[in-house]
């Protein structure tokens, strides 16, 4: 028997470290958004009063000097002790307005709120996942993402716009292929928002 030589191309090596070096990408994915909220028997407060969709952790402290039950988006805690803060996990699938009401227990009727805004904003996560596992760490230099690749350009120095990035992993260019076939173009335009945003 002939014994086969395996090869791997500067990409899949440089993909194959950057992997080693940030964990698996289901770890990045499961990672939710921390939002801080603080309640109180007359206010609601939400810091930051924004996050994207996805899993968003709620860190809620109750300020007031009675014990409050709060509701995010059909979800509620326990009661809530003075002086206490709980972890309150959601999925927020799309944009939009998810209402948070505090109440003390046996009066329901009374209740405060307040209004966090989900906007539909990229997602460095995704963007990196993608800049991952598509191996372009292999070839570029990109310090947001641990990548040390020196075939193409470094893009810490090049600071690429998002329509040239998306016009090289679209269409390829010179030594570089095109990635359309591999990637949709969701992926594309997620891995030139990581690159840019990472860049400026």
């Amino acid at each position: 028997m002939i014994p086969m030589r395996l090869s791997l191309t500067p990409c899949l090596i440089g993909a194959a470290a950057s992997l080693a070096l940030l964990g698996p990408l289901s770890s990045l994915a499961a990672t939710p958004t921390t939002v801080s909220v603080r309640v109180t028997e007359t206010k609601v407060t939400v810091s930051p009063n924004g996050a994207s969709p996805g899993r968003i952790a709620f860190a809620i402290r109750n300020a007031g000097i009675r014990a409050h039950v709060v509701f995010v988006d059909g979800h509620a805690t326990k009661p809530i002790r003075p002086g206490a803060t709980v972890r309150l996990v959601v999925s927020v699938a799309k944009a939009g307005k998810v209402s948070l009401t505090s109440t003390t227990p046996g009066e329901a009727t009374k209740h405060v709120t307040a209004v966090l805004t989900v906007a539909a904003v990229p997602n460095s996560d995704v963007g990196l996942g993608v800049f991952v596992q598509a191996g372009c760490g292999g070839c570029h230099s990109l310090k947001a993402a641990q990548a040390a690749g020196i075939i193409g350009p470094d893009f810490d120095v090049a600071k690429p716009s998002i329509a040239r990035v998306v016009d090289r992993v679209t269409n390829g260019f010179k030594g570089m292929p095109p990635f359309l076939e591999s990637l949709t173009t969701e992926e594309i335009a997620e891995v030139a928002e990581f690159v840019y945003e990472s860049t400026h």
